[in-house]
């Protein structure tokens, strides 16, 4: 077995006994959470009862009636733990999605082949176009005649595999920022986007 998945397998079972160890002792002090919706179903009630009405079994029923409990309250708290971190990482989504909505900088994302797929606020104002009448649209089209060979040789470079790549270019006519831009982009590792920032010369 590799080293990675043995720390893996060692890794869950410590979780688990951690787990287990938080249920009884929630169990014992009688903090466990409140759980409304826990039920035995018919099966299991008709044999707690069989086994705790013989004298013989009736430690037996004991121990499985606190296996249920003890499980019970082990996916109690895996629940929370899931709420929690589905908590979290709708709060960094949002807030990832708000620096990218209201960043002061020009953020497009566009495929492999120069087509707009996203624009922020800031690049909407760059281009002076509705982020909807971007979409799928080259970024060619907002660039000058004689700066496309310098663009479309910076998607070249990153579709060769360049990590990053960037031009200085002229704006097309109508556009509503500056005559000259820089475009710097870069591809994200595993990833068929092109992200790209638009700032003026400086």
């Amino acid at each position: 077995m590799p080293r990675s998945t043995l720390r893996s397998k060692k890794s869950a079972d410590f979780q688990l006994k951690e787990l287990r160890s938080d249920a009884e002792g929630r169990l014992e002090q009688g903090t466990a959470p409140q759980n409304n919706s826990w039920s035995l179903g018919t099966d299991a009630l008709t044999l707690l009862y069989q086994l705790a009405a013989n004298p013989d079994t009736a430690s037996d029923a004991l121990k499985l009636l606190h296996e249920l409990q003890v499980h019970q309250v082990e996916l109690d708290l895996q629940q929370g733990q899931l709420k929690s971190v589905e908590d979290e990482a709708a709060w960094a989504l949002s807030r990832y999605q708000a620096f990218y909505e209201f960043a002061p900088v020009a953020y497009f994302a566009l495929s492999l082949d120069g087509l707009i797929i996203e624009a922020n606020r800031a690049g909407e104002r760059l281009l002076g176009f509705n982020r909807d009448d971007l979409r799928d649209q080259p970024i060619l089209s907002y660039l000058a005649p004689a700066s496309q060979a310098e663009v479309i040789s910076l998607f070249d470079r990153l579709r060769a595999g360049a990590t990053d790549s960037s031009c200085q270019v002229k704006s097309a006519p109508g556009t509503s920022g500056p005559d000259t831009l820089r475009l710097t982009a870069c591809v994200p590792p595993h990833q068929a986007i092109v992200l790209m920032t638009v700032t003026g010369p400086g």
